[in-house]
């Protein structure tokens, strides 16, 4: 008896394992986890809104008429928000009046979901729900929780995470040096600062992001030791030596 329970619990957790795996999401490729939560920041520093899409993956050996269920958890005064399953939904709207047929193994083409955050300058995080079901069987469904974050932070982070910077070179230096880098195409206010032990600013260039390199004329620095800067909107992300001779 106890071994034929504990064969039912077993059969009973792969079953609903398999279950809980049959739809699943996925964002720029990447499979989300089941009923995953994921926090969505701007790409610039000033968006007026923030968009994202996700692609529904039916894993069963059945097709599947999808509709979509929106849930705000919670939304700051003064945002909306939209969503698209098949066609576009105001804020009036939580459940999508069109479904979508997803055959067996397959998934949603790109754009048939999107969504839409309009934060209208308010800052904080505004918390949504997305709900992927079955209009045959509800029981089959997937969701994602969504975080829409427009605090300073967050768009630092976004910032500095999608930001490259190799060190100057060569170093020591006597005529030039050159730093490469990688930054957002969207971002003000990327410049390199040289300063000496004193802190006093002996040269200073603007980064131009169409390029993906700039080289610096240092012959008139006389010799020395000093530091230079990276800085994005006057936040520092590169402090390091420099040795001019």
């Amino acid at each position: 008896m106890k071994i034929f329970s504990f064969f039912l619990i077993l059969l009973t957790t792969i079953a609903f394992q398999s279950n809980a795996q049959s739809y699943y999401l996925s964002m720029n490729g990447e499979e989300l986890a089941v009923d995953a939560t994921i926090t969505i920041v701007p790409d610039t520093i000033t968006p007026s809104e923030i968009m994202f899409g996700l692609n529904f993956h039916n894993n069963t050996n059945a097709g599947a008429n999808i509709k979509v269920l929106r849930n705000e958890i919670s939304t700051l005064d003064g945002t909306s928000n939209l969503f698209t399953w098949v066609e576009q939904y105001d804020d009036t709207i939580n459940l999508s009046l069109e479904s979508s047929y997803i055959p067996a193994g397959s998934y949603s083409v790109d754009g048939l979901f999107s969504a839409n955050y309009i934060h209208n300058d308010v800052v904080g995080v505004s918390i949504v729900e997305y709900t992927f079901f079955n209009i045959e069987n509800l029981d089959e469904n997937v969701k994602v929780t969504v975080n829409f974050d427009t605090t300073p932070q967050s768009i630092d982070d976004i910032i500095f995470n999608n930001s490259w910077v190799s060190d100057i070179y060569p170093n020591p230096a006597s005529h030039s040096v050159t730093v490469d880098y990688a930054f957002p195409n969207d971002i003000d206010g990327v410049n390199v600062k040289i300063m000496n032990i004193l802190g006093t600013v002996v040269k200073q260039q603007k980064i131009n992001l169409q390029n993906s390199s700039l080289t610096i004329d240092v012959s008139n620095i006389k010799s020395g030791m000093y530091f230079y800067n990276v800085f994005i909107n006057a936040n520092i992300i590169s402090t390091k030596k420099l040795i001019i001779r």
